[in-house]
């Protein structure tokens, strides 16, 4: 689909509050109600799944709520998403969609196109690991197939929740508050990073490092592609594999590989830089390339309709003319090329582009 005649050419998720040229100020308010929203919807979100595992109990056992009470924590992560739908409405005029793609309109075809590719590189890894012998198939398997398919939805809220946190929300923040797109990809990876504190307990730097790189991945693909969409099917796919194939999820949740919890990783600096050789960045170069040929935009009569850009974060007055350089990068094998659009851009005419 081609963009609309009206709206900005190249007009990326972190250039939205720029273009829009929002107010710093209500960036930094916008983050405190953020926060005291999560604090007053997340024990709400916990109190309804108690009653969810209170009710699965008398239905299903103890072992059925043993798998709620598990399962608890990714609804609860999601319900994040009710109050930055409510500040991003209230604050910034817009809707929660324009924290997924500037144009307010999510493309789930994306979405599982970058589930797909991630799953490509993890799948036949796990593989290995089951014909080596290191990983043995549970024979509980149907069930945890049944509980992955609950499952699914629920990880999937709590996967966009975190995405339009970090690399949403907090990234337009960023990008309006410093115009630096390297500031914003440190920033939103350290608190990316911070969020999963809590999962370090028996093996704090090894997995801590891990999610980092993680983090730093995610943020240079929403980068490279100029919307979420990708972002978040690399993370419902890498989620869904180490919860419900190598036992992320604990004792609590059934996993294939009939863990009880997840491997412990070394925590000597020689064995995270080789985990990290071995296995995060082969992966993320591979799912980089795979992106590059597949492209992350849609394709129309063989050619890419609208390829993501990435430009400079530079603020334009409202009602200027948008005459900055900006290179289009799209599938490989495309030439890069200078764009320097000539029609004027006024405010009204950029917030109906963007949804609000």
């Amino acid at each position: 689909m081609a963009p609309r005649p009206d709206s900005p050419p190249c007009l990326t998720l972190w250039d939205l509050g720029l273009t829009r040229q929002e107010a710093r100020r209500h960036y930094v308010g916008g983050i405190i109600a953020l926060v005291v929203g999560i604090l007053m919807v997340a024990p709400l979100a916990f109190m309804v799944m108690m009653g969810v595992a209170f009710l699965a109990d008398a239905l299903g056992g103890p072992s059925a709520r043993q798998v709620v009470e598990g399962l608890a924590i990714f609804p609860v992560v999601g319900s994040a998403i009710i109050p930055m739908a409510v500040v991003v409405r209230a604050v910034h005029g817009r809707t929660a969609a324009s924290l997924v793609n500037a144009t307010g309109r999510v493309s789930w075809a994306l979405l599982a196109r970058g589930a797909g590719l991630w799953a490509g590189v993890l799948l036949p890894l796990v593989a290995l690991g089951f014909a080596s012998g290191e990983m043995s198939l549970s024979p509980d398997w149907p069930r945890v197939l049944l509980v992955a398919s609950i499952g699914l939805p629920l990880v999937l809220a709590q996967v966009t929740a975190e995405e339009m946190l970090c690399r949403g929300y907090l990234a337009q923040a960023c990008a309006r508050l410093t115009g630096s797109p390297v500031t914003t990809v440190l920033v939103t990876t350290l608190v990316f990073t911070a969020l999963h504190e809590g999962n370090q307990a028996s093996d704090p730097w090894g997995l801590r490092v891990q999610i980092a790189a993680m983090g730093l991945f995610l943020a240079l693909v929403t980068w490279k592609a100029g919307r979420l969409e990708p972002a978040v099917g690399i993370h419902l796919a890498q989620n869904m594999l180490a919860v419900f194939v190598l036992g992320a999820g604990g004792e609590a949740i059934p996993n294939l590989a009939g863990r009880s919890e997840l491997a412990v990783l070394p925590d000597d600096p020689a064995a995270i830089l080789g985990n990290l050789a071995a296995f995060c960045l082969p992966a993320g170069s591979s799912c980089t390339w795979a992106s590059g040929r597949v492209g992350w935009a849609w394709k129309k009569g063989g050619r890419i309709a609208r390829p993501p850009c990435v430009r400079s974060l530079r603020p334009t007055g409202a009602g200027q003319a948008c005459t900055g350089s900006r290179t289009w990068t799209g599938a490989a094998g495309l030439p890069r090329r200078e764009h320097r659009p000539t029609q004027e851009y006024s405010r009204p005419a950029i917030s109906a582009a963007s949804g609000s």
